[in-house]
């Protein structure tokens, strides 16, 4: 239950008898505290502000908690162990219960965590950090298999590193929905992105990302403004053909947000009634311990767009991205995929769901209506559903880009 990035160091400090002064009930008086039995850990927390060091409803035993300044980096176990930074016995509120303790932490910072028991008492438990949610975690971006972008035949990740767009163009039309998506910041390198029809794709961040968080959706309006779609639901596992690693997973987007660990989960698609052709979309995470109303509990959002011209799911090359025309080589690409030939990835080619759902992909197989979509894209026609201001429960302007509506009516 970890709201921020945190890293602990086990180690051996001195673990004899000592008196600290702590505060032993919430706004009670300061008294003498035996502790003993402790175990010693380091924390170096990524961001400054409050932070709740608790074991309350964590310990089954009489524990008391203290934690020591450890300078830049807690080489040095504290030599004088009766003042400590901050320490408490029974602080949760119960006579011979567990403690829990607030300080000001400092990014970069070290500290020395001890968790113990009055008078050496021991048993089992566990210690929880609550820290400032100004450190929610960025978020990693997949770019879609093919040859050049993520995933081969083999299963081998061959995403291509970038620092700008034109790195992700070399060797294909200059026209191709690719763009380079930088990290956190403008970070580089950054990674080459296929635009889609119908899906949006995200990865987990290994290195942020492996705490409770949601993912929320939002539309770019144009002219800084934007509107909250909802949340990524839970994936469901759906088997794929073709050379991309199978089953791959599908997620909707739904009213509240949902907590998981998406870093047990690997890449998942977004694909919904709200996910379409011409528009730019943001994703955000906050951690399941943050205010979901305040805006600096968000990471930085990832900002993910599809492509143009609905129908258009292949390059001039097999397994070269979509390139802005709607052609023969698209329905070919589709047609290639209803014979279970599949070189191309499902989420290009998948562009409609259920009869009962058109207008929501599902990874289904690729069938006669898919080929119908891409025959009427090289006819010229338009998006044939609802945009996103139009789907069930949304109540939104349709965005303006360069001056105009993107209804692709």
């Amino acid at each position: 239950n970890l709201p921020c990035s945190f890293d602990f160091t086990n180690l051996l400090c001195d673990s004899s008898f000592r008196s600290i002064n702590c505060y032993v009930l919430p706004g009670g008086p300061i008294d003498t505290t035996e502790f003993g039995s402790d175990k010693w850990y380091t924390w170096t927390p990524s961001t400054t502000g409050p932070v709740e060091v608790t074991m309350c409803d964590q310990a089954a035993y009489d524990a008391a908690l203290a934690v020591y300044d450890g300078g830049s980096d807690c080489s040095v176990c504290p030599t004088n162990s009766t003042n400590p930074l901050v320490c408490g016995d029974d602080t949760c509120g119960i006579g011979g219960g567990p403690p829990t303790v607030t300080f000001d932490a400092v990014a970069g910072h070290c500290y020395f965590i001890a968790p113990g028991g009055w008078q050496g008492e021991q048993g089992t438990g566990a210690v929880t950090i609550r820290s400032d949610c100004a450190c929610c975690p960025d978020l990693a971006y997949r770019p879609m298999p093919d040859a050049r972008f993520g995933i081969d035949e083999l299963g081998n990740d061959t995403s291509l590193p970038c620092t700008t767009t034109d790195d992700c163009l070399a060797g294909i039309s200059v026209n191709s929905e690719v763009e380079c998506i930088l990290g956190p910041g403008g970070a580089t390198p950054g990674t080459c992105y296929v635009r889609q029809n119908k899906y949006i794709s995200i990865d987990p961040n290994p290195a942020n990302d492996n705490w409770p968080t949601a993912r929320r959706i939002s539309l770019d309006l144009g002219g800084g403004q934007t509107h909250v779609l909802g949340w990524m639901d839970m994936p469901i596992s759906k088997a794929v053909a073709g050379p991309e690693p199978s089953p791959q997973l599908l997620s909707r987007i739904v009213d509240n947000p949902v907590y998981l660990d998406w870093t047990a989960l690997d890449s998942v698609h977004l694909g919904d009634c709200e996910i379409s052709p011409g528009n730019i979309y943001a994703v955000e995470a906050i951690a399941e311990a943050c205010d979901i109303f305040d805006p600096a509990s968000y990471s930085e959002p990832l900002s993910l767009s599809t492509l143009a011209n609905f129908g258009d799911v292949a390059g001039s090359v097999i397994r070269q991205p979509p390139d802005t025309l709607r052609n023969f080589k698209d329905i070919n690409a589709v047609v290639r995929g209803f014979q279970s030939v599949q070189m191309e990835p499902k989420a290009w080619l998948d562009l409609q769901g259920p009869l009962a759902a058109p207008e929501i992909p599902d990874f289904s197989d690729i069938s006669f209506i898919d080929i119908n979509h891409a025959v009427a894209g090289f006819q010229g026609a338009g998006y044939p559903f609802a945009v996103p201001c139009d789907c069930p429960g949304q109540t939104c302007p349709p965005p303006i880009r360069n001056g105009a509506e993107t209804r692709q009516d």
